[in-house]
């Protein structure tokens, strides 16, 4: 058995781009809000800075950002148009209010802040709300793990940025949701670029190998790259969406609440079984919410054992994969010691709706039978 990576489902392409209108309903969340599409989460983040900037009559701002974020996802900003400066977070995955309060008293507040649902959970944004309103910053709500608005997130009336295109195995899409009154000033992103050259024959053969139960892990080399490898730089392509993603999207979009559930099912039979066995210990959310649609399914592995359990994983054809390279502000510093500790052991499990609950549990007893070692 093996376990595939991203849902494989070959029906949700659509045959043509037309007659399939994207309209964001899902992401709404309210009615008097609207939806931006772009190709990629750091595309609605460089835009949306951009219009807030523009805004305040600026031609420079400055963006505060948690230490433990992609470095993939800052690219498009990293221009003399911002000036990016990394908060602490607490050992809760929260903004360090005490850290906040310290930047502003250096340098001044910022013109926004980017407060992130890591894993998907929605965390409490009260105090920085409070502390936003209070100094003149406009907040962004970073929703890259969730598939779907739920309680807790999205219902702050500030942006929120959303991936769903990591959710459902597209070549891009994500979406910014902005209130209709506010001052963003955005069009709709979308473009007439074909597919990836090697996106759709790489599905294909995926799906198939899946429908065959056929080990591929077995037939490539599995490398999984430490936390000191970093990741090459990467092109973050044209800010519009695919026009054939969005016809996908909207294809979908009855049935992402179903697809949502699907998820919290997945993510919280792997977290009953943890919570019940010797690895209970590396959970690192241990209150759930009432409801949530996440992206992946988190553990943290202390000490310099992460990396091998990883790579054992993966030999046996489970894709336990680390979070991506932090940036190089962040990285090795001693300024910023719980985004380097997480850098170092935390391994997210895929829980996406492919999957059955018997590959579930398969996944589950696997994982818990190498932590438990460890």
């Amino acid at each position: 058995m093996f376990i595939p990576l991203n849902p494989l489902r070959l029906s949700d392409i659509p045959l043509s781009k037309k007659g399939h209108i994207f309209s964001g309903t899902p992401w709404k969340a309210r009615e008097n809000n609207r939806v931006i599409l772009f190709s990629r989460g750091q595309w609605a983040l460089k835009e949306l800075g951009s219009s807030i900037i523009r805004s305040r009559n600026k031609s420079k701002g400055t963006i505060f950002i948690p230490e433990y974020f992609c470095e993939i996802s800052l690219t498009p900003m990293r221009t003399p148009e911002f000036g990016i400066r990394f908060y602490r977070i607490t050992p809760g995955l929260e903004p360090d209010m005490a850290d906040l309060e310290r930047i502003a008293g250096q340098d001044g507040p910022p013109d926004m802040m980017v407060f992130v649902h890591y894993f998907g959970i929605p965390l409490n944004m009260g105090d920085v709300e409070a502390w936003c309103r209070k100094n003149g910053v406009a907040l962004i709500e970073d929703a890259a793990h969730s598939l779907l608005p739920v309680p807790g997130i999205g219902d702050h009336g500030c942006p929120v940025i959303y991936t769903p295109w990591k959710f459902m195995n597209l070549p891009d899409g994500a979406l910014l949701v902005v209130p209709e009154k506010s001052a963003v000033s955005i069009k709709m992103n979308e473009n007439d670029a074909p597919y990836p050259p090697l996106w759709l024959p790489k599905r294909v053969a995926s799906a198939i190998a899946t429908g065959l139960h056929l080990p591929v892990h077995k037939f490539r080399e599995v490398h999984v790259k430490t936390c000191n490898e970093s990741e090459p730089p990467t092109n973050p392509g044209k800010p519009g969406c695919r026009r054939r993603s969005a016809a996908m999207l909207a294809k979908k979009e009855k049935d992402l609440p179903r697809i949502g559930r699907i998820r919290d099912n997945h993510y919280r039979r792997i977290d009953d079984a943890i919570a019940n066995s010797d690895a209970r210990t590396h959970r690192i959310v241990r209150h759930l919410p009432s409801c949530f649609a996440p992206y992946v399914y988190p553990l943290r592995i202390a000490g310099d054992t992460c990396w091998e359990i990883m790579d054992a994983l993966n030999k046996i054809g489970i894709p336990a994969q680390p979070w991506s390279d932090l940036s190089p502000e962040v990285k090795n510093s001693a300024a910023y010691p719980e985004s380097n500790s997480l850098r170092k052991e935390v391994m997210v499990l895929p829980v996406h709706q492919d999957l059955t609950t018997f590959q579930i549990d398969w996944m589950t007893r696997q994982v818990i039978r190498l932590v438990s070692k460890n």
